[in-house]
């Protein structure tokens, strides 16, 4: 079977060529900042980054419309020395979905 979505890996790859969308939130919270990047192939696509000064929450967010070809993996991975924080609320998030083949 070919899984399109590696959980233990945190990556997607693309089954078809074709247009997708994908997007994420992160939140951080007490003392940390919080800096993701979406990448695609191990390149930046977008990133959202938002700096901790109050010692609350902090969060951001994300979207981008990507023509990938069959394979190409799409991933997001943090800023260095930056958090983010999850719980049973899911409120860190990564999706994605094909708008359509080409």
């Amino acid at each position: 079977m070919f899984e399109l979505f590696s959980p233990s890996a945190g990556m997607f790859t693309a089954p078809v060529e074709g247009v997708y969308y994908f997007g994420f939130s992160a939140f951080a919270n007490g003392r940390n900042s919080m800096g993701v990047h979406l990448r695609k192939n191990g390149q930046q696509i977008v990133a959202s980054y938002d700096y901790n000064s109050t010692h609350k929450d902090v969060n951001g967010a994300n979207r981008a419309i990507l023509q990938l070809e069959k394979g190409d993996q799409v991933y997001i991975t943090l800023w260095g020395g930056l958090h983010i924080f999850d719980s049973y609320n899911s409120v860190s998030t990564f999706s994605g979905f094909l708008l359509f083949p080409v």
